[in-house]
């Protein structure tokens, strides 16, 4: 089965301009947990047992995008352990340098932190590349160059500063466990979309063929760069 889910995503991919491969890094599972009974990426968090981080990918290299071409990035999620925290969960954007900006999940509040929109339920981020948006949720370390500082800006600001920039990849990170609670942070995942490209876990509800990407689970390429990284800015809790 999973073969030829491969084999009809790598013809899905082929009539799209951008992603060319997607995998994982860290602590990631396949589970069955979605809202319908599909399987679904599990990430964890957790300095007992663990590495600390987990995360999945889409990696952009062999067909590269550009900031402002991006107008979807959203995912399905649920929190499951711990409340988001340390400016995780997130998409990070990393540029060719391996600079990045952060976009922060969750409802922005006045302290600077982010609180979960679907309450520990299933649900939507909505649309992160929305320019019409007002939500400050984006922070820059360096991506393309420049630094956005503190605090968090919108979307159509970023796109303003550095929409230029070529996106090698785009990741979904966990990794703010070490200050949540003793059982850290743990998060169901799906449909990571990027544009028309959408990363659902094998066996899970194969999305229409326009949408198929080519996955391969596993550590290679942006799994060492994204292994190596700081932790993101942490936000107050």
């Amino acid at each position: 089965m999973f073969k030829w889910l491969c084999a009809a995503a790598i013809a899905g991919s082929l009539a799209l301009p951008a992603v060319s491969v997607a995998g994982q890094y860290g602590d990631v599972q396949v589970v069955t947990g979605g809202p319908s009974s599909e399987n679904v990426f599990q990430l964890t968090s957790s300095s007992t047992p663990g590495p600390g981080w987990a995360g999945v990918y889409q990696d952009f290299t062999a067909a590269p995008i550009t900031l402002s071409s991006i107008t979807t990035l959203s995912t399905d999620y649920q929190m499951t352990i711990g409340p988001i925290f340390g400016g995780a969960p997130r998409f990070s954007l990393i540029d060719s340098s391996n600079n990045e900006a952060w976009i922060y999940f969750g409802i922005p509040q006045a302290d600077g932190s982010f609180t979960d929109a679907n309450g520990g339920a299933w649900g939507s981020t909505g649309n992160y590349a929305d320019l019409g948006s007002l939500d400050a949720r984006v922070q820059s370390n360096g991506f393309g160059g420049y630094n956005s500082g503190y605090p968090p800006i919108t979307w159509a600001d970023f796109v303003g500063h550095v929409g230029g920039v070529g996106v090698n990849y785009v990741s979904l990170d966990l990794d703010g466990g070490w200050g949540a609670g003793p059982a850290g942070q743990r998060m169901l995942v799906d449909n990571f979309a990027v544009n028309g490209n959408v990363m659902s876990a094998p066996g899970g509800a194969v999305p229409e063929p326009a949408a198929w990407t080519l996955m391969i689970l596993g550590f290679g390429g942006v799994g060492a760069v994204l292994r190596r990284r700081a932790r993101a800015a942490a936000l107050a809790a």
